[in-house]
């Protein structure tokens, strides 16, 4: 018996009842456990507090008409949460989106009437179209399930396989961030930079390779969440056997533990090429913060050179009006003086333009002679 359990969102709130969810925990007898993979599914503001790993098993034992517990086991619960990537297309288009979610499982076992009861909370997608494969019996191809542990194996590997296309994908962005990064060249007319106009590096691409480490350590730690609980479930199948051999024989044990441990290493080898992401990724980002001062200080002093390529012909400028009112400035000077009536009234017109003249062309070699002299001093100190 199959029930899925689905929320709005990865960290949003169960699309379930409070009341329905305890009728359902009651009628089926879960143990109290199971209350903490709920947990991770509670209505959240964010991730937070929810990336560690729950994993608990129980042995319910039948007791006798005193109320004493046998040696007969009633049911074997187990439960767990399991970190998986979920890939949808983003819109319309093409392009995806990959978004990292988790799931809870439960499962109990009740060897009296060998039935089993499943609760299952966000799985994959994929997860329902393999359950049917499992407990279909096609004559051409028929398929015998042989353990409970079959399901949780299938669960586990599809969970445990969405890492490989995030991973690839997560490589590849590294590697056009790489390229980006060591395209860049500090000339603009470099040929490199006209045919890869996105060399230019920017203040946002540390944002955006310190955003891409944070992703890396939340990836290796759910890939550590991940490993605990198979570890955790292998040590608990080993305790099963142990206390009793009615779930499960020492043939089956050695089975389902060497699958198990092939799971172990899929996550310890994705945990691996995680970790060397990250390790590219803080080399990248330490070139990146050093050449991004540089090449903001770069810009800095071909602005400021242009700035002053722009003040030293603003000042030619001036020099030419200085000069050009300088010229002008003694016949105003003279005219003022001639217009208060300093000449003689019995000067005819001609002996007044000669003085005019003269008195001008005096003032204006004195202003030049007194104008050269500074210049000079000027440029001795």
């Amino acid at each position: 018996m199959f029930f899925f359990l689905k929320p709005k969102y990865s960290f949003g709130a169960l699309l379930i009842s409070l009341e329905i969810q305890r009728k359902l925990l009651t009628a089926l007898n879960v143990f109290p456990a199971f209350l903490d993979i709920l947990h991770l599914f509670g209505d959240k503001c964010d991730e937070m507090n929810e990336d560690y790993a729950v994993y608990q098993q129980e042995i319910t034992w039948e007791r006798d008409k005193y109320m004493n517990a046998t040696k007969t086991p009633e049911a074997f619960e187990i439960c767990y949460n399991f970190r998986y990537i979920d890939q949808a297309v983003k819109g319309q288009g093409e392009s995806f989106t990959w978004r990292r979610k988790k799931m809870g499982f439960y499962s109990k076992y009740v060897p009296a009437t060998k039935t089993s009861t499943w609760i299952s909370v966000l799985a994959p997608r994929e997860c329902v179209p393999r359950l049917k494969d499992v407990f279909t019996s096609d004559p051409m191809h028929p398929r015998e399930r042989r353990h409970d542990l079959d399901i949780h194996i299938l669960f586990m590997q599809i969970a445990t396989r969405s890492w490989l296309p995030y991973i690839n994908a997560l490589d590849d962005d590294l590697r056009k961030m790489d390229k980006r990064a060591f395209l860049w060249r500090p000339k603009p007319g470099n040929l490199i930079l006209k045919a890869h106009k996105d060399s230019e590096l920017e203040l946002v691409d540390t944002q955006r390779v310190q955003k891409f480490k944070i992703e890396l350590l939340t990836m290796i730690h759910a890939l550590e969440v991940n490993q605990a609980n198979i570890a955790s479930l292998r040590r608990g199948i080993e305790s099963f056997r142990r206390k009793t051999n009615v779930y499960i024989t020492d043939d089956q044990y050695k089975q389902y533990d060497e699958d198990l441990e092939d799971l172990h290493i899929l996550l310890s080898q994705h945990k691996v090429r995680v970790s060397n992401l990250l390790q590219r990724a803080e080399s990248l980002f330490a070139l990146i913060i050093t050449i991004i001062p540089y090449n903001y200080a770069r810009h800095e002093n071909t602005l400021m050179l242009q700035l002053s390529e722009k003040a030293a012909v603003y000042a030619k400028s001036m020099k030419v009006i200085t000069v050009v009112c300088m010229l002008y400035l003694p016949p105003s000077v003279v005219a003022s003086i001639f217009g208060m009536g300093f000449s003689d009234p019995t000067w005819s017109t001609s002996v007044t333009w000669i003085v005019f003249t003269a008195i001008t062309i005096g003032l204006a070699m004195l202003s030049i002679l007194v104008w050269l002299w500074w210049e000079k001093k000027c440029a001795k100190e």
